[in-house]
């Protein structure tokens, strides 16, 4: 006998977020086949900008990134009606790595905290 199996509620995670001072300061941003660098500061309240002023969205093909959050499984970069415009996930050397819709490869390497 088949019984149906009915799931209810999300899954729960064990992980937390990374911690907001954790992740804020300086980042470059480099993008798979690029040689120019972009960076992208990340506020500890959650606010994000290219510097120069609008890089990122060169670097990644998208809307402006105005915000981040912290994930438990990674790093979300949103725009301004706070749709995320790229999940990055943790990858060795403290850096966080995604990809653009294109797949190529967008690594966040940390410049100064």
């Amino acid at each position: 006998m088949l019984v149906p199996l009915c799931m209810t509620g999300a899954w729960g995670s064990s992980l937390a977020p990374a911690n907001a001072t954790i992740i804020a300061g300086t980042w470059r941003i480099v993008l798979e086949g690029q040689g120019q660098a972009c960076m992208l500061h990340l506020a500890r309240d959650g606010a994000a900008a290219g510097d120069p002023a609008g890089c990122e969205v060169k670097a990644l093909g998208r809307v402006g990134v105005v915000r981040w959050r912290s994930k438990p499984d990674g790093l979300a970069l949103v725009d301004g009606e706070g749709r995320t415009q790229l999940f990055l996930s943790p990858i060795p050397g403290g850096r966080y790595q995604g990809y653009t819709r294109q797949e190529a490869s967008v690594v966040l390497e940390r410049l100064a905290p």
